[in-house]
């Protein structure tokens, strides 16, 4: 379980902050068509945190499937129909 950031841990959240911060993120039910949140969930899950790519995708692959649930998505467009 992760408790606390490491020293160079929050050394990498300030530098992943100030890459992004500019940056827009769209509404979360999005999510799948935003490039600005796919780099923050990379930078976060592997700069970050030091999982490899298969947590990344597995994790991408969980927020698409919870985005394409009716309570989220509702009655809105989805990202591919944008």
């Amino acid at each position: 379980m992760l408790r606390a950031l490491t020293g160079d841990q929050l050394v990498s959240a300030k530098d992943i902050f100030d890459d992004l911060r500019d940056r827009a993120l769209l509404s979360a039910y999005l999510a799948d068509a935003a490039h600005n949140r796919a780099l923050l969930d990379k930078r976060v899950i592997c700069d970050l945190l030091g999982f490899d790519l298969n947590i990344y995708e597995a994790v991408r692959l969980l927020g698409a499937r919870w985005r394409a649930e009716p309570s989220v998505l509702g009655c809105k467009r989805s990202p591919c129909s944008l």
